[in-house]
């Protein structure tokens, strides 16, 4: 049989070869999305890219300019006799900037947080405040203080601090 019918199996083989390149060629376009999904730790790499305001800002903007260009992306595709369907990959973007926008938030928290603590210290240092103990149970709480890198046990003291 296939003796007989050698010119329609290369045929079919040479439509097949082609189908898979278009096939390909739909990746390729959405492989910059699938990316996005397939990062490991998102505080790493959020704490790495956001050290200063103006880059903080900066990645909240192109978070807001990513999630509207997956919102415009089609439900689904279709590729001569083939439709793609992309509801999983819509719905896997959403929840993940979703836990972007989280992370950068929570990140430019801590940020804030360490800045004032080590802000509050230098300055009940110097003596021009108080020690940081009558500041720090006014809002920002003992557990708050010790996450900080400049935490140096001072939270709650109302000595006043001698210089290390």
């Amino acid at each position: 049989m296939a003796e007989r019918n050698t010119k329609s199996l290369v045929r079919v083989y040479v439509k097949a070869e082609l189908l898979f390149a278009k096939l390909a060629n739909v990746l390729e376009q959405y492989e910059d999305f699938g990316i996005l999904c397939s990062v490991g730790s998102l505080d790493l790499l959020v704490g790495d890219c956001c050290r200063t305001p103006a880059s903080s800002e900066a990645s909240l903007k192109a978070l807001q300019n990513k999630r509207r260009d997956a919102e415009k992306l089609a439900d689904s595709i279709k590729v001569d006799c083939i439709r793609v369907s992309l509801k999983p990959l819509k719905a896997s973007l959403k929840d993940h900037f979703q836990r972007v926008h989280d992370t950068l938030i929570l990140v430019i928290k801590r940020t804030m947080m360490e800045d004032i603590t080590e802000v509050f210290f230098f300055l009940s240092q110097k003596e021009i405040l108080p020690p940081l103990g009558g500041y720090v149970s006014a809002g920002v709480g003992r557990k708050a203080c010790q996450k900080a890198s400049v935490c140096r046990g001072h939270c709650y003291r109302t000595e006043k601090l001698a210089p290390n």
